[in-house]
């Protein structure tokens, strides 16, 4: 099987796992970024939603919206960015527009299994961060216990402590931390053919 050029692999551990912390490390791993895992376990105390406020379904029209709202709000890596940025018609779908007073403002996707559903790519423009009813971020919350999801859940970087005060306020509890350990292939520590295949 040819090779594959692989500038960069990702190693996701879990922060209590102690022998897979030991293992990134010892194939040079260095962490690149880290992030909680939320699950919706509380209902919002004392929020009352904001009228302004509504979230519809992203339509085709609203391709580069959710594109550069996104790229505004959550930094999209490099590559990802110019990928939906050629075709915005891969930011569609289960992607919902927030809307204030009639303009979107922000998106969030929405990925549904059987009886599970997570909460990813919230972005807010940065013009508007900060305004409306927090429970905005997870306006999909209502619908999918509607839908009888058992469980609701969502990733958040553990350096965006606005965010993560924000999902607590909303009902979600940290249930657990991961690493994202970046490892260089082809290095000395890593063999490239056996990681990518």
């Amino acid at each position: 099987m040819a090779s594959r050029c692989v500038r960069k692999a990702l190693l996701v551990v879990d922060r209590l796992y102690d022998a897979g912390s030991g293992f990134a490390r010892s194939v040079g791993g260095t962490i690149e970024h880290s992030e909680h895992r939320m699950t919706l376990r509380r209902e919002p105390a004392g929020i009352v939603a904001d009228p302004v406020i509504t979230v519809r379904p992203a339509e085709l029209a609203d391709g580069q919206f959710v594109v550069s709202c996104l790229a505004a709000g959550v930094q999209l890596p490099r590559r990802a960015r110019g990928r939906r940025a050629r075709d915005p018609r891969q930011a569609v779908p289960r992607n919902t527009c927030r809307d204030y007073s009639n303009e979107p403002v922000g998106t969030v996707r929405v990925d549904r299994s059987a009886e599970a559903a997570g909460i990813y790519g919230f972005a807010i423009l940065p013009e508007f961060q900060g305004r409306g009813s927090p429970t905005g971020a997870v306006e999909p919350r209502p619908e999918l216990r509607a839908e009888g999801m058992a469980q609701i859940g969502l990733e958040v970087s553990c350096n965006n402590d606005s965010a993560l005060h924000l999902y607590l306020t909303c009902g979600f509890d940290v249930t657990g931390t991961e690493d994202y350990y970046a490892v260089q292939p082809g290095g000395p520590h890593l063999d490239t053919e056996r990681a990518v295949h």
